[in-house]
């Protein structure tokens, strides 16, 4: 964030970014299973930086050698009509779930029980959401831009993918979805990443900070 924020602003040293913190919510124990089938979540608002129309075409693909997989889509906006079209355009219209915005303890339950959560934003302040799949220990995919970058690093705590180079992007997926061994790896690391960087006290102490270097600059 604050490496985008450099870009457009010269002032670097002034710059001062503070994440958000974690949600602290409990991992949901064994729920019942929402859907019988293995499938891919994601959530968020139907609006096209969000990405998702690029998230079904990489769908599509990966879909090809993966026809178990089912694509859960969580949300409302204005292109929720698009993106059903486009599903059925790309032949995936059975294989793609589309649910109205979910409440915190359903967003939870569909984390705790996807195979990969994945969030292709064509920007992201923040990231929060993927910040939400990564503290609840879930393999979490992200675009390759905006606040992502500071907790998601590709193969190390999440996979990073340009969503636009579509067979690019349904290879990675693909390649990790398959190696459990180094998805595990993957989710532990992001999990004990966010945790580090977005632990309420640290934030809280940030804000001190900042707050105490405002007052003695005034």
């Amino acid at each position: 964030m604050k490496r985008s924020i450099s870009k457009a602003y010269p002032f670097r040293e002034k710059i001062t970014v503070i994440p958000s913190p974690l949600s602290l919510e409990a991992k949901i124990g064994l729920a019942e299973r929402l859907i019988h089938k293995r499938y891919l979540f994601s959530f968020g608002r139907f609006v096209p930086e969000k990405g998702f129309s690029q998230l079904l075409k990489v769908f599509s693909i990966l879909n090809k050698c993966r026809p178990d997989l089912q694509l859960v889509l969580a949300g409302q906006g204005p292109l929720l009509a698009s993106y059903k079209k486009l599903a059925e355009q790309l032949s995936i219209k059975q294989s793609v779930m589309f649910y109205p915005f979910l409440n915190r303890r359903e967003i939870v339950t569909f984390l705790s029980q996807c195979e990969m959560a994945v969030f292709p934003s064509m920007y992201e302040p923040f990231g929060l959401a993927a910040q939400e799949s990564m503290e609840q220990g879930v393999l979490t995919a992200v675009s390759q831009s905006g606040g992502f970058c500071d907790f998601a690093v590709h193969n190390k705590t999440a996979i990073a993918a340009d969503f636009s180079q579509e067979r690019e992007a349904a290879d990675r997926l693909h390649n990790v979805l398959i190696d459990e061994e180094n998805a595990c790896r993957i989710k532990e690391a992001g999990r004990e990443r966010v945790m580090k960087l977005h632990y309420p006290q640290i934030i809280t102490a940030s804000y001190l900070q900042l707050y105490q270097r405002l007052s003695n600059n005034s």
